[in-house]
């Protein structure tokens, strides 16, 4: 296993552990050059692409608020608006 560094992220799971690292841009990353399987992903550009401008707005904002009120699950969220 790779020695990890300061900013380095471990995560473990059932099937191993995996190391992020920050890019130069501050994008964690994980090297998979050696890992045989299928990864998917979705982009933050590409989900955002779906919505209006309004509609993105109002999610940050909501965000913003629960990052506020604790990290309340959705359900309970929606309920005390």
């Amino acid at each position: 296993m790779a020695v990890l560094k300061s900013k380095d992220l471990l995560c473990t799971r059932r099937m191993g552990r995996r190391v992020f690292r920050p890019s130069s841009k501050g994008l964690y990353y994980s090297n998979v050059v050696n890992d045989v399987g299928a990864i998917m992903v979705n982009t933050v550009d590409s989900n955002k692409s779906k919505y209006s401008l309004r509609q993105y707005s109002s999610a940050k904002k909501a965000h913003r608020l629960q990052d506020i009120v604790g990290r309340l699950s959705t359900d309970d969220f929606i309920k005390i608006r």
